[in-house]
Parts: structure tokens; C-alpha cells; sequence
């Protein structure tokens, strides 16, 4: 491969800018995003090789992440309140809009690190196309396939003669019922509900830049931490259903920033 590139979701673009810490206001703490530290990473690896221009984004995921950062400043906030009882969330409301100018300077100052890439609509709007069948067709079936109680069932009906047979038996049992709050988190993402139009766009974006820059040989990922795209991790444990099922059919990479982190520095 000659290179990296890597696109970056207006997730972490968000996370990487909500930031305030100060001591005016008579405030004793400040805010931080719950994902600053990761996606912050990633950004300050692109800014530091600026020249090799690895982070890229779009006028559409430019539009989303100024849309989005009021409510998320608002989320962290009432979320450090929940978390700590000496956090004084009428003081960080009363100077929302200084936290907002902040995290919007940090906002810019994050794009400023990554290249604004041009797309072709038509071949977006043909590969939308595509994107939607798979997100509200094909990974619905796939996700009921993996409904712990279908295995649970399976695992019942199995006769288990010898204490070994019994054992295992049991160790899949429990496997399968720790998959439950797994499968849970991927019933609602994409079967209660479905993926919104931002990211079917967002996915055929990054279908695209995979296409053109592979031509070129250049690694391409999806930067995100959105489980629409991205591995599910809940109780320690690790769930990967979808960003392989879509590595599998658009050949596309979508990992969370740390483990980009870990590929191309």
C-alpha cells in the first residue's frame, strides 16, 4: 500500500472538540466529551502528518457536525451531572453559549487537520441505492439469524449423554445468553428502528473513497463510533456482526479510532 486514508465521521469530529476546562465562573470542573480522549487522538495524528493528508471529510459530514454540536455539548453536560454530585450543571447551562464558541473552535480547528474531498452525486446516489437494501433487507435477516433465544433452543434439544457433552452443553448456554445485551443494542439500531438517510449517505461516501482510492492503492477506513458501522462492546464483551457484514459485502473497513490508531501510526 502506498498510503492511508482515512474518512472521519461527524461522531468524532463532535467528540474530538466538546472540551471546557476552567476556573472562571467559580467553576471547579470542566466538561469533557466521553470519547474526547480517543477521537482526539486520531485527530492530533493527522494534524501531525498534516503533509501525508491520511483524514478526510465531506461537505455533508462538514453540515452534520455543526448541526449536531449544540445538542451534544447539552448531552455531556447533563451526563457529567448524572456521573458526579459535586457537578454543577446550572453554572455550565448559564455559560452554555462560551462552551459552545469554545467547542466550535475546536471544531474547526479539528477540520483544519483533515482534507475536504469532493464526491461524484451520480455514483453516490447509485450506490445509495444499494446501501439501503442492505441496511433495511439484508442485515435485518442477518440480525434475527442471531437471536440468542434461536440458539438457546438448539442448545436445549441437544442430548448430552457424558459429563463432557454436558459441559459443553452448558458453556454454550451461557455464551448465548451473555450475547443477549448485544443482540439487543443491534435489535434497536437496525430492526426496531432503521439507519437514517445521514447514514446510508455516510456508508455509500465511504464506499466510494474505498472504490477510488484502492485504484491508487491506498488503504481506506471508515473512522466512526457510530454501531450502525462500528463493533458493539457491552459488558467486556465485543460484538463485530456488523462492521464484518459490511466488510464482506462493500469490502469497506469501518473501525473506531483507537484501533485506526493502532493500524497506521
Amino acid at each position: 500500500m502506498k498510503g492511508f486514508k482515512v474518512l472521519v465521521d461527524a461522531n468524532i469530529l463532535v467528540s474530538a472538540s466538546i472540551f471546557y476546562a476552567s476556573k472562571e465562573f467559580g467553576l471547579k470542573v470542566g466538561i469533557k466529551h466521553r470519547f474526547y480522549d480517543k477521537c482526539k487522538s486520531l485527530i492530533n495524528l493527522f494534524r501531525d502528518r498534516i503533509d501525508d493528508k491520511i483524514g478526510i471529510y465531506t461537505k455533508t459530514i462538514d453540515i452534520i457536525s455543526n448541526r449536531v454540536l449544540r445538542d451534544a455539548i447539552l448531552r455531556t453536560i447533563r451526563e457529567a451531572s448524572q456521573n458526579d454530585s459535586k457537578f454543577d450543571e446550572k453554572i455550565l447551562l448559564e455559560i452554555f453559549s462560551i462552551i459552545y464558541s469554545e467547542s466550535l473552535r475546536r471544531l474547526e480547528e479539528n477540520k483544519d487537520c483533515l482534507v475536504r474531498e469532493t464526491i461524484n452525486e451520480t455514483k453516490i446516489n447509485k450506490i445509495m441505492t444499494e446501501v439501503l437494501v442492505f441496511f433495511n433487507v439484508i442485515i435485518k435477516k442477518e440480525i434475527e439469524k442471531q437471536n440468542p433465544k434461536i440458539e438457546i433452543e438448539r442448545i436445549k434439544n441437544i442430548k448430552a449423554s457424558s459429563w463432557i457433552m454436558k459441559l459443553s452443553k452448558s458453556t454454550k448456554f451461557d455464551e448465548a445468553r451473555r450475547s443477549f445485551p448485544s443482540y439487543s443494542t443491534l435489535k434497536r439500531k437496525f430492526i426496531d428502528s432503521s439507519p437514517g438517510i445521514e447514514d446510508i449517505e455516510l456508508l455509500s461516501q465511504a464506499i466510494y473513497f474505498n472504490e477510488l482510492y484502492s485504484k491508487e492503492q491506498i488503504k481506506f477506513y471508515l473512522a466512526s463510533m457510530d454501531h450502525h458501522f462500528v463493533e458493539i462492546e457491552k459488558d467486556g464483551k465485543i460484538n463485530s456482526f456488523v462492521p464484518l457484514l459490511i466488510k464482506e459485502k462493500f469490502s469497506v473497513d469501518c473501525l473506531k479510532p483507537e484501533k485506526i490508531l493502532g493500524l497506521i501510526k
